[in-house]
This record gives structure tokens, C-alpha cells and sequence, in this order.
């Protein structure tokens, strides 16, 4: 980095690389789409507000599994389409409002901001559920 408030690819590349964090080629790709304003470097301001909310698990699991990563960043833009923020979707899914999500509340909530033709696959489902269950 040389402080001119964006990185090359190349800059990017070895910086996750120097935390311990190798990509794909594509996960690579996919990143510096949404991190740039023009695609060949990474913004500053758009880095940060990107990757706020992103997790590690976010980067190496996609770069592990692209599909799994591409089909859980569908669903994220899906539930944004329908729900403000995180807190109204979850009110929404809570269908017996009892302050938690079972699995079969968060599964519907899920399927219902998807077409019938278009839904997540049950594993994809599974990891999302996952990742959003705090306390097991």
C-alpha cells in the first residue's frame, strides 16, 4: 500500500495473503467488484463499508466453495429486497414470537422472500443457519 487511499489488486492480493487468507482467482474477482468503483482498485471507503459486514468465515468459506459463497450472498441480497435491516427480518420470520428463531421459523423465512422455482437448497439453507445461530 502506498497511502494513496486504494490498493491494486496486487496490493489486495498480498495484503490477504499476509493475514492468512488465500482466495480463488474468482472469490478474488468477486471481492474487488464489490470493494472498487472501477474495478481495478480497491476503494477505502467502500472497502470498509463492505467488509463491516462481512465475517473471515465470509472470505474463506466462498473462497473454499464459491457456489456455497455466491448462493449465501443471494440470499443476503434477497432478504435486503425485502426487509430494512436484520432486526425486521428476524420479526418477520419469528412467526410464534417467542424471541427465537427455530429452524423451521428460519427455513420459511427464508423460502418466502424467494419464488418457489428459485429457492435455496437445503444444505445452503443449513449453512446459513448456521452462521446465524449465535448460541447453538
Amino acid at each position: 500500500a502506498d497511502g494513496n487511499g486504494q490498493l491494486s489488486r496486487e496490493e489486495f492480493i498480498n495484503g490477504l495473503r499476509n493475514a492468512g487468507i488465500n482466495l480463488s482467482p474468482a472469490r478474488v474477482e468477486s471481492l474487488m467488484k464489490d470493494f472498487s468503483n472501477d474495478n481495478h482498485n480497491v476503494d477505502y471507503r467502500k472497502f470498509l463499508v463492505v467488509a463491516s459486514k462481512l465475517s473471515l468465515n465470509d472470505l474463506h468459506d466462498a473462497g473454499k466453495d464459491d457456489d456455497v459463497g455466491r448462493e449465501e450472498a443471494r440470499a443476503r441480497d434477497k432478504i435486503r429486497e425485502h426487509f430494512p435491516d436484520a432486526k425486521q427480518a428476524f420479526h418477520a420470520f419469528n412467526k410464534n414470537k417467542d424471541g427465537r428463531l427455530s429452524q423451521e421459523e428460519f427455513f420459511a423465512g427464508i423460502d418466502s422472500v424467494f419464488k418457489s422455482s428459485d429457492r435455496l437448497p437445503l444444505a445452503i439453507k443449513n449453512r446459513l443457519m448456521r452462521r446465524a445461530d449465535v448460541d447453538g
